[in-house]
């Protein structure tokens, strides 16, 4: 588990962590995470044999999934979905050495299969409405609480009333708020350095971590891209700093 928190968070979990443990190469190994990660090695055999083949170790899948679920740094409210899933592939190796890859495709998963052949080149066709596999899911049964936040407020009262709760608190926020991904806090950034302060409408309203897609025709936003606070911390003192 020591290593699989090396992984961190700037992927975007929840993730589809691949874990394969030996290959006669260390090569052979990599090649073998990238694929289990795609689930091209889904039908794999789950168990092994004297022949050596490899295979999906199942057992270990659930395990791992049950142990991300612990650690407390995944997605959501406390950190409980570091992984989607995870795929163990166990391989034939040799007996002075057994290489071990860990890999990840991010929560997107944005994978597709293609081939080339004789015949010409071939792209896997993908879902056009993947709308349809969320699942509905009332209100009433995710939480109990909401705490509903006008962001029109001054930003000390926003403060003041989110400090009353703990982390895990679902809020339904109203009003104003700033989209900033990775490029917007760089070039933030580079204002800091060059000597300028940063704009008040920064500090006078709070930062939503993601980046919004075109607007649809008849709608107030398309849909948001949301990253991971990972990616902004290094520029937190400076900012805190800026507004103090």
């Amino acid at each position: 588990m020591r290593k699989i928190r090396t992984l961190g968070t700037a992927a975007c979990p929840p993730y589809h962590l691949a874990i394969v443990i030996g290959g006669t190469s260390a090569e052979f190994n990599l090649k073998t995470v990238k694929l289990a990660s795609t689930k091209y090695l889904d039908g794999l055999p789950t168990t092994g044999s004297e022949s050596g083949h490899a295979f999906r170790d199942l057992e270990w899948e659930e395990k791992i999934l049950e142990m991300t679920q612990k650690m407390g740094i995944g997605a959501q409210f406390g950190g409980k979905y570091y992984c989607h899933d995870v795929r163990v592939i166990r391989l034939p190796r040799h007996g002075a050495s057994c290489p071990i890859g860990l890999g990840v495709s991010c929560s997107a998963d944005r994978q597709a299969f293609a081939k080339i052949n004789k015949n010409g080149m071939f792209l896997e066709r993908l879902e056009t409405d993947p709308g349809k596999y969320i699942p509905d899911t009332l209100e009433t049964d995710v939480s109990e609480e909401v705490v509903k936040v006008d962001l029109n407020q001054p930003m000390d009262q926003i403060r003041k009333q989110l400090s009353q709760y703990p982390i895990k608190t679902r809020v339904a926020l109203s009003g104003p708020m700033i989209v900033a991904r990775d490029i917007a806090h760089a070039k933030l950034k580079e204002r800091l350095d060059s000597g300028h302060s940063l704009p008040d409408y920064l500090k006078n309203h709070p930062i939503y971590y993601a980046g919004p897609a075109k607007t649809p025709e008849g709608l107030a936003s398309g849909s948001f891209g949301p990253t991971t606070a990972g990616r902004m911390d290094f520029i937190r003192r400076p900012f805190h700093g800026s507004w103090s």
